[in-house]
């Protein structure tokens, strides 16, 4: 196993794209770290998962507000698209 300084050592040596690519991966395994605590967090409290997806699903209730969507014009626009 890398010792942290041998791999700063290694990131140092790359181009600063792929140093970039490194970063970003960083972030993504703090950003996944994070929000498994805040559900392990949720669910030593007394909320469950059940309850946590749904209020992720209520949180987006909004985005559709206010545009004509409908099952016939989706199928009018899929179907559109698929004859090009």
């Amino acid at each position: 196993m890398l010792s942290l300084e041998a791999a700063i050592e290694k990131i140092k040596q790359l181009p600063p794209k792929e140093q970039q690519e490194v970063f970003k991966f960083i972030e993504f395994i703090d950003f996944k770290n994070q929000q498994e605590s805040q559900i392990e967090n949720s669910v030593f409290s007394g909320q469950t998962t059940e309850k946590l997806e749904q209020e992720n699903f209520f949180s987006l209730a909004g985005i559709w507000e206010n545009r004509e969507i409908d099952i016939h014009s989706l199928r009018k626009q899929v179907w559109r698209e698929e004859s090009k």
